[in-house]
Parts: structure tokens; sequence; C-alpha cells
């Protein structure tokens, strides 16, 4: 009987050196995320994620520890002979496509909301956010966008608490400016009538995401380039906004870009729309924003921030 106490406590006491273990592993790496995030030297990161790799090497956080210190590393000295260019807007659109990708590392965006997801777009507060403005190019952007799917730099954005404690990647950016300018859901997998997967539980991103779920948005999004590649902007925002579906800040993000499009000619669209969703509040103030009746209203960010309490950004 005494043997069978013994074995007990030496297990119960290796759970629990375990449980410690994984803790200190979770906050160390926690602490480096939001360094990363505050503007911290990527030198200096990777050097403290090259440690937890150390520390933990035989669990999660010390691999994926180790996988972002190499990449910092190779980011910090691309930016020693990173050049800014003295006048952005002199630049090509190819040139501005290829300015903005590079600096995407530089996208730091946390949600403000417990529980849900970080969206570099959705609230976003990144001054001179690179994600807002190649989500601003549109159209153009698509194709560069797509290439970056298979990229895991990471970004300056995190997620944290019961958010999930995980830094975004190139890939998972793209993946969430391909969705607002193409004006679909790529993400979201639907299993049956009644419960959705892939990007839509917190802490779940693209590269995080389960691989089959991975493959299918990638197989989502390049079938609807090959479909709607000879479409304008304006034309696939219509169609997509004409699908019943709820009023949430995707839907608005969406057709406030319709906005930034067609001005005041959206307005049609709008009217429109209206009389198939009567009960829709949103669409009026879309109405007065595209006959510039709101123009002091108009927030810095590209969509429109209504006085209500703020919602996830879980997309369902």
């Amino acid at each position: 009987m005494k043997k069978y106490i013994i074995l007990i406590l030496i297990f119960c006491t290796s759970i629990i050196a375990g449980q410690e273990i994984a803790l200190k592993a979770f906050l160390d790496f926690r602490n480096v995320n939001i360094l990363l995030k505050e503007g911290t030297s990527r030198k200096d990161c990777a050097e403290k994620y090259l440690k937890i790799s150390q520390e933990f090497p035989s669990i999660s956080i010390g691999t994926t520890s180790l996988q972002l210190s190499t990449f910092l590393n190779k980011m910090a000295k691309e930016d020693l002979t990173f050049k800014e260019p003295k006048d952005i807007n002199s630049l090509s659109e190819k040139e501005k496509i290829d300015y903005y990708i590079y600096k995407l590392r530089d996208v730091a965006e946390e949600s403000i909301i417990v529980p849900a997801n970080t969206d570099v777009l959705q609230y976003a507060q990144t001054k001179n956010s690179a994600a807002v403005a190649l989500r601003k190019i549109g159209k153009p952007a698509i194709q560069p966008l797509i290439q970056l799917l298979d990229d895991y730099r990471p970004t300056r954005s995190i997620s944290e608490g019961r958010n999930g404690n995980y830094v975004l990647r190139y890939c998972d950016a793209a993946e969430q400016i391909l969705e607002v300018i193409c004006a679909e859901r790529f993400g979201v997998i639907k299993v049956s009538k009644t419960f959705n997967d892939g990007l839509v539980a917190t802490g779940v991103y693209f590269s995080n995401v389960k691989p089959e779920y991975r493959m299918e948005i990638k197989t989502r999004i390049q079938k609807w380039w090959e479909l709607n590649n000879s479409k304008d902007e304006a034309q696939w925002i219509k169609e997509s906004l004409s699908k019943p579906d709820a009023m949430d800040w995707f839907r608005r993000n969406v057709a406030e870009r319709l906005i930034e499009l067609e001005g005041k000619k959206s307005i049609e669209f709008f009217k429109k729309w209206q009389q198939t969703e009567p009960n829709e509040p949103f669409i009026p103030i879309l109405i007065k924003k595209a006959s510039r009746e709101f123009e002091k209203m108009q927030s810095k960010l590209f969509f429109i921030l209504l006085p209500v309490g703020p919602e996830p950004c879980v997309r369902v």
C-alpha cells in the first residue's frame, strides 16, 4: 500500500512540475510578444525568443520561439539595408504594393475585445498601417497578397490572455486583407447547418488552423480570383452585399469601400439594397455618407464606428 502511495505522490508531483514549466513558458512567451508589439527591436526580440526555445526545447512554445527568432534575425538584417522612399506617392502602383508588403512587418494590432481574434483591419491603430494601405489599393494587391499565404514571417500584431498567445504572421494579415478586398469570408468552414469551423474560434488564425482547413481556404481564394479577376472591385462588392447576411463590421467595411470607389454613384445601389433589407439601420447612414452629408463624421480609418458597444470580430 505504501508503495502505491509513493507512486501516486511521484505522479502528482510530476504533473504539477509539468504545469509549472508550461505556465512559465507561456508567460515568458507572452512577455516577449508584448515587447514585439510595442516596438522593441527585432534583434532584441529574436534573442529573447531564442532564450525561450533553449529553456523549453521540448514543448510547442519552444519550437515556435525558435522559428520566430530565426525569422526576426533575418528581418533585422533586412531592416539594416532597407531605405524608406522619399515620397511614397511618387512610387508606381507596383512599387507601392511592394513597399506596403514589406511594411506588414510593422503592423502592430491587438484586439480590444475579449474574447476575440486580432484583425489587422478592424479598429486599426497602427500609424500609416500597411494593412490598411493594401486594402485601399484593392484589386491590384490581390495577387501579391495571395503569394503571401505561405509566408510565416511575423508581424508585430499579437493576441494574448483569453484571446490566445500568438504572433500574427504575414499569411494571417494577407488572408484577413484578402477577405475584405474580395468581400468574401473565405475562412468560415461550414461543417453542418448549425456549426461553422475554420477561422471562427478565438485564437485560430490562418497560420495555425487545421492544415486541411488552410488548404481549403487557399483553394477558395484561388478559385474566387479565377472567377472574378475580370470584374472590377465595385461589381464583386455589390454581388457580395446583395447576399442575405447580418450587418456586422465586415459588411459595413465592404460597403464603405464601395463609397470610396463610386462616391455618390453608390447611392443607387444602397437604395435598392434598402428595399430588400428595410429594417437595416446602417443603410441610411451609408446613403448619407455617400451623399457627403456626413463629412464631419468621417474617421481617419476606412470604416465608420457606430455609437454602439464593440462587437466581436469573430467571423461567423
